[in-house]
């Protein structure tokens, strides 16, 4: 149910389209939010500059009455997006609250399992919808990510994060292969936390 949920959202970066989105910008990230992060070495925005890709953080969240990782679920998500809004590649961070402080990342449990009260991330390339490969976390690596700062007011979560991933399932029109690890390290983020009364802020 999480995992269709995952899929349906986010699916937790295909970078697999190769040719650069022209013509005008319908899609905008909110204004505010941004990401930054080395990707094994390089800064990860640069390396698909000549895509025309966009770097979009977000937040969501499905509490439920008694505001527990048992009965609610808080996502992180920081995305590529392309200049039409398509998603090409996503790292899912699921948390049981978004309270400042350092949060320890596990791998996802082998069996699907996305409704844990463990702290997980997922990597993920798709093509709009459909994913073209997952990535897991290692389970040997420093995993985590940081909530500096958190205003439920303005909505807008900042924090740090670091992320070593292995190949799960990576399908031939991802733009990684099946023996590619993903190192992100000096990863900044400031992310809007978004309701299901929202507007498209990207239309």
């Amino acid at each position: 149910m999480k995992m269709t949920f995952l899929r349906a959202t986010f699916v937790l970066f295909s970078l697999g389209a190769c040719q650069r989105d022209e013509g005008p910008l319908p899609y905008q990230p909110y204004p505010g939010t941004y990401i930054t992060a080395k990707l094994n070495g390089a800064d990860w925005q640069s390396q698909y500059e000549r895509y025309g890709w966009l770097m979009d953080a977000q937040a969501y969240e499905s509490p439920g009455p008694n505001l527990s990782c048992a009965d609610a679920f808080r996502w992180i998500l920081l995305r590529q997006v392309s200049r039409t809004g398509s998603l090409r590649a996503e790292i899912g961070v699921q948390l049981y609250q978004f309270t400042p402080k350092r949060y320890t990342l596990a791998p996802r449990d082998p069996l699907g399992n996305t409704h844990s009260c463990r702290p997980y991330a997922l990597f993920s390339t798709l093509e709009g919808d459909v994913g073209t490969g997952d990535f897991n976390l290692k389970s040997d690596a420093d995993n985590y990510l940081t909530i500096e700062k958190f205003d439920p007011e303005q909505r807008f979560i900042e924090g740090t994060f670091q992320m070593t991933l292995v190949p799960e399932n990576v399908g031939k029109y991802s733009f990684f292969t099946s023996t590619d690890t993903l190192l992100f390290t000096e990863g900044r983020f400031r992310a809007r936390l978004r309701r299901n009364t929202d507007a498209d802020w990207g239309k």
